[in-house]
């Protein structure tokens, strides 16, 4: 067998396999089109070259011809294919490479338009030539074209460039396909190096260059072979460190690094309590502020230097974790974990200073609950602990409450008063009671305060209690308008009746406050109800308007301006401030109920003389609540204390009963000083 024929048989192999590689593996993979592509252009040179083989066997010279001027076609055209299309760096066409294939394409056309080609100017002759194997082929021979210097020039340019490419990613990479694939770019350079020499047609590429094209073929599909093997290892690796990253975050907190509840579960499954041990909430207090302020990456930075902080002084049993937001629980294991949970909580308190010199005093407050031995479910505790950290909060910011079942049992109380209020209101069992307030200069009727009561199916429910709840719900924004509603209208039913009832005082609340316009509607219901704005006193607690007094000021003022009057109540229990007290338009000062329960002793009677002289100063009528005592009584109307109100004069009373309340006073003048019988409670 002619060693041609076996060479042939290992190039159609070559071609075969690199043909199905890309086929069943190279096809729609990202990033591959480029090396496809080239593959391509080289299996169809290689192919064509072969068949170039076989035809030169016994041919003519118009047959030589004709394969000459096709191959040259091919070894203008697959070079700067191969070039275009291997180059890594190209993102889109550039300029470069349009003058390059626009060059190939001229050159291609000149060697189709030329009769004999661009390699020949006159063709001479066929010479056969016996190759080292005893194989006779035919060359042609003739006189060269003066184009056929360039066309040369050009593509031995290509080729240089090509194998310049070639050692850049060999170099880069470090491959043994590319390695190859580089020495099958240099064998097709020398083979045209030497056609070119020879002066001679259809040497120069169909047959050392052949060499050279099964190299480039085989490389390069040793070269996806490769890839493939690394790119199933690597998406192997990726996606195993996927589901590692997705376990971790089923277990942990991405932000700090620490446990979640899951986690913190099964690590007591896997390493139980000994006895004594204790589960701690803590809250960082006003951690939103800190974000609105800041940012939330100062937050993050803020929760994340908190947690470092936390963790320093823990032992090896006890465990920290995060439950979301602000919330971290904390389980200490060993002797005395009450005592090491306080000594965590005051080393909170010191200055904390963040990464951008930003330094900030945070308050964390705490709830704890102990935990028996075993434990292993940590629902109940954590409620436990959950109710101990909103009594710590209500009690006072950066405080650390224990556990108190009743706590727990009042919590349960809020939520289903909570959600019992609106129906409620619906179902008519809320309603107003008055309790009548008193001039002390001569006890004549000054006028009432309306109070709001709940009186449920299952009993009375103290207002000390559900008015909370409706702040804390929303729910008073429709109390609100309920009480101004029923308020209005007993005023009228009031002035029907031909009573003077005086004032009327409403109590306000901070969310009825939020509203912008609720000055305007107040107003407008009232001059529906055809009353005057002085027969109405808005209440507010000194701690709110103190509080909040940038926020409830605009609102005072528009109220104040539509001709209302202005109380503020419970004086004396809040953070009043002279200088706020006096920018607030308040016409009314309420002295809170303590203050006149201390009458009587010389330190209570010293502070409520210094406490009516403030109001007088500050040019306000003084009201003083809970009086129950004449000597009360006595001691305010020498005191120059302008009203009063309390269970000396009446109770609150049922809307029915003010009705006879208002005649009897007017009957007995100023000389009634007794309950009413009619007192509501």
């Amino acid at each position: 067998m002619p060693l041609l024929t076996l060479i042939g048989g290992i190039l159609i192999g070559a071609l075969f396999y690199a043909a199905c590689f890309h086929v069943v593996a190279g096809f729609g993979r990202s990033g591959r089109s480029r090396h496809r592509l080239v593959a391509a252009i080289c299996i169809v040179a290689l192919g064509f070259s072969f068949v170039m083989l076989l035809a030169l066997r016994e041919a003519s010279a118009a047959r030589l011809l004709l394969l000459n001027r096709i191959g040259l076609c091919l070894s203008v055209l697959v070079f700067p294919l191969m070039v275009y299309f291997y180059d890594d760096a190209r993102r889109r066409l550039s300029w470069r490479w349009r003058w390059i294939l626009g060059a190939s394409a001229l050159l291609l056309l000149i060697n189709l338009w030329l009769p004999q080609g661009l390699q020949f100017a006159q063709v001479s002759g066929v010479r056969w030539h016996l190759l080292p194997w005893d194989e006779r082929y035919a060359v042609l021979h003739g006189r060269l074209h003066p184009f056929f210097g360039i066309g040369a020039a050009w593509t031995l340019a290509l080729t240089l460039l090509s194998a310049a490419l070639q050692w850049s990613n060999w170099r880069h990479s470090r491959r043994p396909a590319e390695l190859v694939l580089l020495a099958g770019v240099g064998v097709y350079l020398v083979s045209m190096g030497l056609g070119i020499a020879s002066r001679a047609g259809l040497l120069n590429l169909h047959f050392a260059g052949v060499y050279g094209l099964a190299a480039m073929v085989l490389s390069i599909s040793l070269v996806h072979v490769h890839d493939d093997r690394r790119g199933r290892q690597h998406e192997a690796q990726e996606k195993q460190r996927h589901r590692a990253r997705l376990d971790w975050l089923a277990r942990h907190d991405a932000l700090t690094g620490l446990p979640n509840r899951a986690a913190l579960e099964e690590s007591l499954q896997a390493v139980p309590l000994s006895g004594g041990a204790l589960l701690a909430l803590l809250g960082i207090d006003r951690l939103g502020r800190i974000n609105e302020a800041f940012g939330h990456d100062c937050g993050d930075a803020v929760l994340r230097a908190l947690v470092q902080r936390l963790q320093a002084p823990l032992r090896t049993t006890d465990r920290i974790a995060r439950l979301g937001g602000d919330l971290l629980c904390l389980l200490l294991d060993g002797e005395q974990p009450q005592r090491r949970l306080q000594a965590l909580l005051a080393a909170t308190r010191a200055p904390l200073v963040l990464e951008n010199g930003l330094s900030l005093e945070l308050g964390v407050s705490g709830g704890h609950t102990a935990l028996a031995p075993g434990t292993v479910d940590l629902a109940a505790p954590l409620q436990e602990a959950e109710s101990a950290l909103a009594l710590a909060k209500r009690l006072r910011r950066g405080n650390l409450a224990a556990f108190d079942p009743q706590q727990f049992e009042r919590s349960r109380r809020w939520t289903e008063l909570g959600a019992r209020m609106r129906s409620a209101l619906a179902a008519g069992e809320f309603r107003l009671v008055y309790q009548p307030r008193l001039r002390l200069a001569d006890e004549r009727h000054a006028g009432f305060e309306a109070l709001l009561r709940w009186r449920a199916a299952d009993g009375e429910i103290e207002p000390g209690e559900f008015v909370r709840i409706a702040e804390e719900s929303g729910c008073i924004v429709e109390l609100g308008e309920f009480v101004l509603a029923g308020a209005l209208a007993q005023l009228l039913c009031w002035r029907a009746q031909g009573l003077a009832p005086g004032r009327l005082a409403l109590n306000l609340s901070m969310r009825q406050l939020a509203d912008r316009g609720l000055a305007e509607r107040i107003a407008a219901a009232v001059a529906a109800h055809g009353l005057a704005p002085r027969e109405i006193e808005f209440e507010l607690t000194e701690t709110a308007a103190m509080e909040q007094a940038d926020f409830v000021l605009p609102q005072l003022d528009a109220l104040a301006a539509a001709g209302f009057t202005l109380a503020l109540d419970d004086f004396g229990t809040g953070y009043s401030s002279l200088a706020r007290l006096q920018g607030l338009p308040f016409g009314v000062i309420k002295i809170d109920i303590s203050f006149v329960q201390r009458l009587g002793s010389a330190g209570g009677e010293q502070l409520m003389r210094g406490m009516l002289g403030l109001v007088h100063d500050l040019g306000r009528e003084a009201v003083a609540e809970g009086v129950e005592t004449p000597a009360q009584r006595d001691w305010l109307r020498a005191a120059g204390c302008a009203e009063a109100q309390g269970w000396l004069y009446a109770r609150a009373l049922e809307a029915e009963a003010t009705d006879a309340w208002l005649r009897a006073r007017s009957c007995s003048g100023s000389s009634m000083d007794v309950h009413d019988d009619h007192a509501a409670d």
